[in-house]
């Protein structure tokens, strides 16, 4: 699980306000949020933590689900929360190009995914085309900047919709808003977790959300069994080459 070669220096690319200035979201610019690797991750670690409040959609070993009530961001939208467990012998660089890069290769509801530009090392604007979130709507777009970093051996990732001007969309897609999702990627016993934290504006009402959520653990679970059969598959290719 450690990060690479010069991903832990001191400095960082997120340190510098004008890099990401250009990027940033209407709910970013009203609070005012400040871009730096340390708030990034003092604000990644606070929404780990499930609260008393919360409400649990599944609670087992492997694979836990829970939803919080708004954001800093946004105090109306519900924020989707989830722990995985997956095997520890696993290169975390697998685990996330999975999630990310490789995504498309393997999971069915991304329709399309480009990078548009690369910002720096740690950021990146990128445009998706998902499924429709409910029968009946336009496949969805998203236009997000991605921040990814590590640090102590633990990888860390934030990201949030950029101004509609710089990846305008088609008539025939939705523009759905990510008002911020992240992850926390560290190892835990003998295992890696992976904490996910989504704020999505869906344009959808409160009837469709209820919907939304009640549907949730299931289509989240057959996420997640596909993902570790991805990197299964991918953990014993690296095994077979180096043996």
């Amino acid at each position: 699980s450690k990060c690479k070669a010069g991903e832990d220096r001191k400095w960082s690319y997120i340190d510098f306000p004008s890099l990401i200035s250009p990027y940033k979201s209407q709910y970013e610019e009203k609070i005012e949020f400040i871009f730096s690797r340390a708030k990034l991750k003092e604000f990644l670690n606070k929404e780990k933590e499930i609260n008393k409040d919360d409400k649990i959609l599944l609670d087992t070993p492997e694979l836990k689900l829970w939803t919080h009530q708004g954001s800093i961001f946004d105090p109306g939208i519900s924020v989707i929360k989830g722990k995985y467990i997956l095997r520890g012998d696993a290169n975390p660089k697998d685990i996330l190009s999975l999630l990310n890069e490789e995504r498309g290769s393997w999971d069915t509801s991304i329709i399309s995914q480009k990078q548009v530009k690369k910002v720096s090392e740690e950021i990146t604007i990128m445009q998706s085309v998902v499924t429709p979130v409910l029968k009946g709507k336009k496949p969805r777009d998203l236009a997000e900047k991605w921040i990814r970093f590590c640090e102590t051996d633990v990888h860390y990732a934030y990201c949030s919709s950029i101004p509609d001007y710089i990846c305008p969309v088609e008539e025939k897609y939705e523009r759905c808003t990510t008002i911020f999702a992240g992850s926390i990627l560290l190892r835990e016993g003998e295992n890696f977790a992976y904490y996910s934290f989504s704020q999505v504006d869906l344009n959808i009402n409160k009837a469709q959300t209820v919907v939304l959520l009640t549907h949730a653990p299931k289509s989240i679970r057959q996420f997640y069994t596909k993902w570790k059969e991805e990197l299964n598959t991918k953990t014993k290719q690296t095994t077979d080459n180096h043996s």
